[in-house]
């Protein structure tokens, strides 16, 4: 039922992709529609796995999905975010599609993850990771058609994106600390959230070295693609005491 359902909300999120372009009162109904519905589904999954939904990879991925659009939404108003809108629900369709092609069930915590911190670490981060992915897109979009609002969205995005990641970082060293007795051990993922972390601290000072709002927009996808790395390519492919995240 639940994987149905992340079927339909799928093809909503496809469909306002490709109405945005052209009718943007149509994207925000139904990106709307598409988020409330999905809002339901990690409910359910909360619901049968007795846990927030971002304990494994399946569960992550909608999670972070939601988040991207939920930060849209939010966005709206105060940031005026609407050229983003098409490329959120790509970006969130691309997650979604993703989590498909792994099978779930419903399992009980590892005895590391049966923390508090759990809920403060990942949605700090998360946040982030959707701050940045909707950076990475504006500055795509600011490649192709520059513009005064894009650059000043592309920048905002990372303002607001890098005092969450640093705050997933700190907290996440107090959860090492209680679970595995040790604020940091060169894990993996540690490594390259750190990298990460120094990445987008360069992005913020670059312009005091010449940097301008397309080498900006640049680098803002740059560092995305360094974050997809911390979030997928260390978990795929290195192995550490994250590797089940």
């Amino acid at each position: 039922m639940v994987r149905l359902l992340f079927q339909l909300i799928l093809g909503i999120y496809i469909l306002a992709a490709l109405c945005g372009f052209k009718k943007k009162g149509w994207l925000k109904v139904l990106l709307g529609i598409g988020l409330i519905i999905q809002t339901i589904g990690l409910i359910l999954i909360s619901f049968a796995a007795g846990h927030p939904p971002f304990t494994n990879l399946y569960e992550s991925l909608l999670f972070l999905s939601w988040l991207v659009l939920l930060v849209w939404i939010l966005g709206l108003r105060r940031y005026q975010w609407e050229d983003l809108g098409s490329w959120a629900a790509i970006l969130s369709s691309a997650g979604i599609i993703y989590s498909l092609t792994f099978s779930w069930k419903a399992q009980p915590l590892m005895p590391a993850l049966q923390s508090p911190w759990l809920h403060i670490h990942v949605s700090s981060c998360f946040l982030a990771y959707a701050l940045f992915g909707l950076a990475a897109v504006s500055g795509l979009i600011y490649l192709v058609r520059p513009g005064e609002k894009l650059a000043r969205m592309n920048l905002t995005l990372i303002r607001l994106g890098f005092p969450l990641l640093s705050f997933g970082i700190i907290n996440g060293a107090i959860w090492a600390y209680s679970a595995w007795g040790r604020y940091w051990g060169w894990d993996p993922k540690e490594v390259w959230a750190l990298i990460s972390w120094l990445f987008y601290l360069g992005i913020l000072h670059s312009r005091f070295l010449g940097v301008g709002k397309k080498g900006t927009a640049i680098l803002s996808i740059i560092g995305f693609l360094l974050i997809l790395f911390t979030f997928l390519g260390v978990n795929l492919l290195l192995s550490g005491l994250h590797s089940y995240a």
